[in-house]
């Protein structure tokens, strides 16, 4: 019976060292395989120095071009600054010209160092060169600086002050509306007048608009159906076209002076001249027209010879029966 009981206690220990074993294999297998901790493969280390680290912690990423390629393994500081030291899954080639940062995976604080390997055909750093790093940039203490820059701006711009003005006018717009001070606010106010006036200009629009669809009226006319007022513009528009293409082409006594032929315009000058010369002696009462219209003498004596004239044509007239008479008498004898 105690040989049964022993029995039984060992084959419960061994089951329970067997699923002990398994829970080691299980922890083993997550904490080797899925973290991707190739301890058996060969790892290059990289040795790098920078003026701070911005909280960059053992176990950080190393990231080349985009994928990870490393882990950080060592942080020490050192008299020119903080020294870094990590492994890389895969030997890297890196040129003069490099770039070596630390950069932020996220705003909760998250770092990863970015390797940039650096031109193709510049000259190749010996592996074992301690690689320099460039200053972390921190997005809070950035943040920080541009939020300090913008309140010290507002303060040296007076923006306070500008604000405060335009809070002001605004309250003063406000005010002005609901007192219904201006156009808006009256439309705003309770005093219909505006909204009334308003109204009826929009109602005068739409009778307008009626009588132009109506087709009343010379807009109207245009704008309606019946082509008739259309087809009279239109026909006046052909007729001045036709007598702009008889100007331009020089036809007519108007469109000899438009004309590029100088001929009639010529003429015309030379008749103004003559005309000019004309009516310079006349002026100068030179000629007898001349002198009639400037000498008040000659104008008299030919006053008195017409005078004379037409007396004796009254004397003739009255003895001409008489003398037709005689002549008749004495011809018949």
């Amino acid at each position: 019976m105690r040989k049964d009981c022993v029995a039984r206690e060992l084959t419960m220990e061994a089951i329970v060292g067997v699923f002990m074993i398994m829970i080691l294999l299980g922890l083993g297998y997550f904490t080797i395989i899925l973290s991707s901790n190739k301890i058996f493969e060969k790892k290059f280390p990289i040795n790098m120095v920078f003026p701070k680290v911005m909280g960059i912690r053992n176990g950080d990423s190393i990231v080349v071009r985009g994928m990870t390629a490393g882990k950080v393994t060592k942080i020490k500081l050192c008299p020119n600054g903080v020294e870094v030291t990590g492994t890389l899954d895969a030997e890297l080639s890196i040129h003069k010209g490099y770039k070596i940062s630390i950069e932020q995976t996220s705003i909760l604080g998250g770092r990863q160092l970015d390797i940039d390997t650096g031109p193709e055909d510049a000259e190749l750093i010996p592996p074992e060169t301690i690689l320099k790093g460039l200053p972390p940039h921190d997005m809070m203490a950035d943040a920080g600086e541009v939020i300090n820059s913008i309140k010290q701006s507002m303060v040296d711009g007076n923006a306070i002050d500008k604000i405060s003005k335009a809070a002001d006018n605004l309250y003063q717009i406000s005010e002005r509306l609901n007192n219904g001070q201006g156009f808006v606010g009256k439309l705003l106010s309770d005093d219909n007048t505006m909204y009334n006036d308003l109204s009826a200009s929009i109602a005068s629009l739409h009778k307008i608009a009626d009588r132009l669809d109506s087709g009343k009226g010379t807009m109207g006319r245009l704008l309606s159906e019946d082509d008739t007022l259309y087809t009279n513009l239109e026909s006046s528009i052909a007729s001045l076209k036709t007598i702009t293409t008889r100007l331009e082409s020089g036809k007519g006594t108007l469109g000899h002076l438009l004309s590029e032929d100088d001929t009639l315009y010529n003429d015309l000058s030379s008749s103004m001249a003559s005309l000019k010369i004309v009516t310079k002696h006349l002026e100068d009462g030179d000629g007898l027209l001349g002198k009639m219209l400037t000498d008040d003498q000659l104008y008299n004596q030919l006053s008195g010879i017409i005078s004379e004239a037409l007396e004796v044509l009254d004397d003739y007239r009255e003895t001409s029966p008489v003398v037709t008479f005689t002549s008749v008498f004495f011809g018949a004898l």
